[in-house]
């Protein structure tokens, strides 16, 4: 029963349903010129729908026919215009993620969008002035959305995404090793950075993973607790790990108690360990 009605369901749009009644196929339904409402791509139900909506409206055949013909070629104008204009929002956010972009890669406040869409603007006035078509040019550019809100949600976006094919690019990896760096920001906070080395594609990526807040003490456990609770968050097999690069304090590096030998614990298993010296420039006698 199951499988007979989703045939019944799933049947083909046939175009005799156009010319005798005004239909038109959009998106697996049949939908009526006349008062743009679906139906499901059956013969009954087209025309059950034209009978009891439509038909009394016309006397005679040749009526019907050019009611029909004026009907569709309204819809699709109306169609097209909306396509259209659907076509130019998607380009103008597509725009406004670009804007984003540059503003995130050059550490830029948010509102320095509307400064970018200002300069934009006062360059395409004489750059465009010669051209017919100045007046969509400009048109375009005024449309796009570059509010503190909206580049703050485009940066956001754009680093959700990162941060997405990065954690499937070290599901698949077979192996990849890890750099941390403990330290604390202008604000006198801690934070510990992650960087990640993993293999993707016949490609080897080095990036930024994560920049993770040490909110209480910067000790070794405190250091193991950010970085697996990160891991674990992103469903990320530790047990991938096989190199890690720290610097040279001692909550990292300490044989008992340090943050390398707490990793080798909690993986259950030997890494290959590298620690920086901090360079000091000693002074010219």
């Amino acid at each position: 029963m199951a499988e007979k009605k989703r045939k019944l369901d799933h049947r083909q749009f046939q175009d005799n349903w156009t010319k005798e009644h005004g239909f038109v196929e959009q998106k697996d339904c049949a939908v009526c010129a006349f008062c743009c409402e679906s139906v499901v791509c059956r013969t009954s139900s087209v025309q059950r729908r034209f009978q009891t909506k439509h038909q009394s409206k016309f006397k005679i055949s040749e009526e019907k026919g050019e009611a029909i013909k004026k009907a569709i070629s309204g819809f699709k104008k109306q169609t097209g215009i909306l396509s259209q204009a659907v076509r130019m929002k998607s380009k103008a956010t597509e725009c406004s993620y670009k804007i984003g972009q540059c503003v995130a890669l050059n550490g830029k406040p948010f509102t320095d969008g509307e400064y970018i869409k200002e300069t934009f603007l006062s360059g395409a006035e004489v750059l465009f002035r010669d051209l017919q078509n100045k007046d969509i040019i400009l048109s375009r550019i005024r449309e796009i959305p570059v509010s503190a809100r909206s580049a703050e949600r485009r940066i956001s976006d754009l680093a959700e995404n990162v941060t997405t094919k990065q954690t499937i690019g070290l599901k698949q990896s077979h192996v990849f090793s890890v750099a941390l760096d403990e330290n604390t920001d202008v604000n006198d906070a801690s934070r510990l950075a992650v960087l990640a080395r993993y293999h993707e594609n016949n490609h080897i990526y080095e990036e930024s993973c994560c920049l993770l807040p040490l909110h209480d003490t910067t000790k070794a456990e405190d250091i193991l607790c950010a970085f697996t609770g990160y891991f674990s968050k992103q469903d990320i097999d530790l047990n991938k790990l096989f190199c890690v690069t720290t610097d040279g304090a001692a909550a990292m590096i300490d044989k008992k108690k340090g943050f390398v030998k707490l990793l080798e614990n909690h993986v259950g298993c030997k890494l290959l360990s590298f620690y920086r010296r901090a360079y000091v420039q000693r002074p010219h006698l």
